[in-house]
Parts: C-alpha cells; sequence; structure tokens
C-alpha cells in the first residue's frame, strides 16, 4: 500500500498518476487542509507537520510514502530514519530537468519556502549536476489553483488572472534564457498546458512524475522482490491486445481501494476531490474526515 499527503490538491495530481501506473496497489491519501499552505509556515513547524503525517500513514498501513509537496520535501534529511520507505519530489523534478535541459539553464517555480531554502541548489550541487537553477517564487500560484484554477478551462473567467500571474513568474526566467521549467510545487502540474503555452514550444516543462514512478518501483524491487508493486508495463499494439489488457487490468483492480483522509473539514475540497479524481466504479473510494 502506498501512502500520499499533501496539504492540498497538488497531492491529488501525483494519486491519480501513480493509480494509473500501479493498477495492482491500494492507496492512502492525507489532505492536511488544516495546515494548508505549507509554503508560508516556518521549516521547524513543516518537519514537524511531515513528521506527525508519515506516523499517520504508517498508521494506517502505508508501506511506501510520497511527500507529495515540495516544501515539505525541503524538510527530509538523508540522516532521517523511517519504518518505511519515504521519498521526497525533488530529487526527481532535478533529474527530470538534468534529462531534458539542453543548454543546461533551468527554471524553477516554487513557494517562498522551497526558494528561501535553496534546497534545489543544493541538491543540484550534492548530485553533481550541470545545472544552472534560475529560482522564482511564486506565492500566489497555489492559493489559484486552490480558489479553482486547477479547472481553469471551465473557469474562463480566471484566464486574465492566470495570464497575469504566469508573466509575473514566467518572463524574468524566459529573460535568463531559461530551456526548461521545474514546476516546483504539485499545485502547478494542474497550470501544465497553460504554462506550456506562455513558455513556448521550444521551452520544457517538468514534474517529479516519470522518475518518480521509477524511483518507487526500484526501492520496491530492492525491498519486495520483483513486480511487488504490480507496475503498469501493458503497451497498446492492436484493438484486440486493447480489450485484452483491459479485462486484465479490470481484474487487477478488484482488490484495489483508495483511502483519503482529509484533515480539517472543507467541503468544497471533496467536491473538487471528485471532479479532479473523475472517479471510476470499478476503484473503490473512501473519503474521510479527521
Amino acid at each position: 500500500m502506498i501512502g500520499i499527503f499533501d496539504s492540498g490538491l497538488g497531492g491529488i495530481f501525483l494519486l491519480k498518476e501513480l493509480s494509473q501506473q500501479f493498477p495492482k496497489q491500494s492507496f492512502i491519501y492525507l489532505a492536511d487542509r488544516k495546515n494548508f499552505p505549507y509554503g508560508e509556515k516556518s521549516s521547524s513547524l513543516v518537519r514537524s507537520l511531515v513528521k506527525k503525517n508519515i506516523n499517520f500513514l504508517i498508521n494506517q498501513g502505508a508501506e511506501h510514502i510520497i511527500v507529495a509537496c515540495n516544501t515539505a520535501s525541503v524538510t527530509l534529511r538523508d540522516a532521517d530514519s523511517h519504518q518505511v520507505p519515504v521519498k521526497g519530489v525533488i530529487e526527481a523534478s532535478l533529474r527530470q530537468a538534468k534529462k531534458d535541459s539542453l543548454n543546461k539553464k533551468v527554471g524553477l517555480l516554487a513557494t517562498l519556502g522551497t526558494v528561501k531554502s535553496q534546497v534545489f541548489l543544493k541538491k543540484v550541487k550534492k548530485l553533481n549536476f550541470n545545472l544552472q537553477i534560475y529560482q522564482q517564487a511564486c506565492p500566489l500560484l497555489a492559493p489559484f489553483v486552490e480558489q479553482g484554477g486547477w479547472n481553469i478551462n471551465r473557469h474562463i473567467a480566471k484566464n486574465k488572472e492566470l495570464d497575469s500571474l504566469l508573466e509575473k513568474y514566467l518572463q524574468p526566467l524566459i529573460n535568463k534564457g531559461v530551456d526548461t521549467v521545474i514546476m516546483g510545487c504539485t499545485h502547478y502540474l494542474y497550470l501544465e498546458p497553460a504554462i506550456k503555452k506562455y513558455i513556448g514550444k521550444n521551452k520544457k516543462t517538468v514534474g517529479p512524475v516519470n522518475f518518480l514512478i521509477k524511483d518507487l518501483y526500484r526501492t520496491s524491487q530492492l525491498l519486495y522482490g520483483p513486480d511487488s508493486l504490480g507496475l503498469n508495463k501493458v503497451r497498446i499494439h492492436s484493438k484486440k491486445q486493447e480489450q485484452k489488457n483491459k479485462r486484465i487490468r479490470t481484474k487487477e483492480t478488484n482488490n484495489k481501494k483508495i483511502n483519503i483522509f482529509i484533515n480539517g473539514q472543507n467541503k468544497d475540497f471533496g467536491q473538487q476531490l471528485h471532479q479532479i479524481w473523475e472517479q471510476k466504479k470499478d476503484i473503490p473510494i473512501s473519503i474521510k474526515i479527521i
């Protein structure tokens, strides 16, 4: 079972992606709404929240935990000892940027807390990556997503607001000559189409998803043996094969469950969650307020 937590909607994006990639796995998601947003809190407070959330997920049966928040990932330390593997999202994003960037000039969109920590700069140095990171704090983007911006295509009135924010945050990076932009907050993943449109086709946007999947699968193999997570490796080659693969996936998901815990009452969050998830009847989803 895989546990994921975030302070808001950002981690739901990762939950959805990982659920599709690991069809045999059940998931536990903790939305720490009571403490949203993490990006404006002190590092010591965020670290205590991270520890508390990790313990909650372990008590719920999580065997792997993903800290689906860059600000929270900042507080993870190599020397930390946990009962289960715990992964942040920062290194995964940097590895994707290293792979994609041609001129090695990379822009970073992130919260104030992440930028102040300079964790991306420190991690680049530690990994010995030949990347020049240009940081841009975006204090208004995560709240924009939480207030309905995650569904920008249905909120036409918000387009002008988003255009203004993207110009404010992206233009300085473009002026620096970056060819790749890291979405250093999982909330920004919802805005990727708009970000891509603004920076142009000759530049790339990156997030943690691809390398996080690879890292999670590799760790599981080492600890529990081959295919312990059931990574979805199915490739569609024909209509007949597609129908066969669909039957296989349906069989594999019979025992799959997704339990979502919301820390703090928030009816709007529950409604948004259902809309984002596009819930399927063959995968039971439980939502509880704690």
